[in-house]
């Protein structure tokens, strides 16, 4: 997709969707981890609470964004492009977190060298390894998103793409009858492979792309009510989880009511109803979004801590502030460069295989 079709609004979301996380784990949830944070923000803590849904939005937009990219591509291109985009960052995040505890010995983020190089593969999740720094955990999500749309890749086949997205939507209607916990061994492996519980927001946002190329059939319409409709099931269900699992209360109501707001301005954006808010400047906010929600979480918490001394709220704003302004540096300098050097090392390595193949067209 060229620039002049670029929807310019996602990056607005993205980036909108990343501040609702960085406020929730600041304001909300910092304090109800014991020796995270002491500092509490009631000010902005109910507002806050809800904002771990930002999660859900990225993963609407991983939907579109993804089958966008895999779109009319084919595996070699795919692969490059998503190891590219997610590993230079990453690998810097990941080292300076474990540095920064290190250094700073935070006792209630121990990182040890085993788990340091484990996490630097973000195969983590796999491997029953513990995060680092606790937001990689959608990572692994997402990893398995891609598994399964390069393996339609390799094989040609994303004019299939359709079956896939049933095969989502089916297996996390089962997930809701049947758990992990007491599903066969056979079951387990595609729950394990399908990610039920977040899946249905993929399927969201591949069929919002195919609403944007106009590529579609009242099955799609189907397909999307049921996707819509699991995720104000399972945002619902989250809610109670946390209820019990935080002592908080969580209204489901407002979950699902968020879900819905989501899918509404997607649907509103690429129907072309939000025009008004297209415009190039989000591209830098944007690409501040993935190393902003890398870095943010156990380095925040170790600045609160060290500042508390300070007004919390001007210690808030300065640290945001900061955060951005460091974000920007990394894509500027580590992404940008580390991307660029993994885009020019894979070309160089596919260029002697001798049998590329061709783009794959849904």
């Amino acid at each position: 997709m060229t620039n002049s079709k670029r929807i310019y609004q996602i990056d607005l979301y993205r980036f909108l969707a990343a501040l609702f996380v960085v406020l929730y784990h600041y304001c909300f949830r910092g304090i109800y981890r014991p020796n995270f944070i002491q500092t509490e923000y009631e000010l902005l803590s109910g507002f806050s609470q809800y904002g771990y849904m930002g999660v859900d939005l990225f993963f609407i937009i991983s939907g579109f964004v993804i089958l966008m990219s895999a779109s009319n591509s084919n595996i070699f291109r795919f692969l490059t492009s998503r190891i590219s985009r997610l590993y230079p960052a990453y690998w810097f995040a990941v080292s300076l977190t474990a540095l920064s505890i290190w250094l700073w010995d935070a006792k209630a983020m121990d990182v040890s060298w085993f788990q340091y190089l484990v996490n630097m593969t973000m195969l983590q999740g796999a491997f029953g390894v513990e995060n680092i720094d606790g937001v990689y955990w959608t990572l692994y999500v997402e990893l398995r998103f891609y598994f399964l749309i390069g393996v339609m890749l390799l094989f040609r086949k994303m004019k299939y793409v359709n079956y896939l997205m049933w095969f989502l939507i089916i297996v996390s209607i089962l997930r809701l009858f049947i758990s992990f916990e007491i599903s066969p061994i056979w079951l387990k492996i595609i729950y394990a492979t399908s990610f039920p519980i977040w899946s249905h927001y993929f399927v969201g946002g591949m069929i919002l792309y195919l609403f944007y190329k106009k590529k579609y059939d009242y099955t799609h319409w189907i397909l999307f009510a049921f996707a819509v409709a699991l995720g104000a099931i399972y945002a619902a269900r989250h809610a109670m989880h946390l209820d019990e699992r935080m002592g908080v209360f969580f209204n489901p109501y407002i979950t699902i009511s968020l879900v819905l707001v989501f899918y509404s301005v997607m649907l509103a954006t690429v129907f072309g109803k939000m025009q008004f808010l297209q415009s190039k400047s989000y591209i830098t906010i944007g690409a501040l979004t993935y190393p902003l929600y890398l870095l943010h979480q156990n380095l925040g918490y170790m600045l609160i801590n060290a500042l508390e001394a300070y007004p919390k709220y001007l210690v808030l704003a300065l640290l945001v502030t900061g955060m951005l302004l460091f974000s920007y540096w990394v894509h500027k300098y580590v992404e940008r460069w580390g991307s660029k050097k993994i885009k020019n090392f894979m070309n160089n390595k596919i260029q002697k295989i001798k049998f590329i193949p061709v783009k794959d067209k849904i």
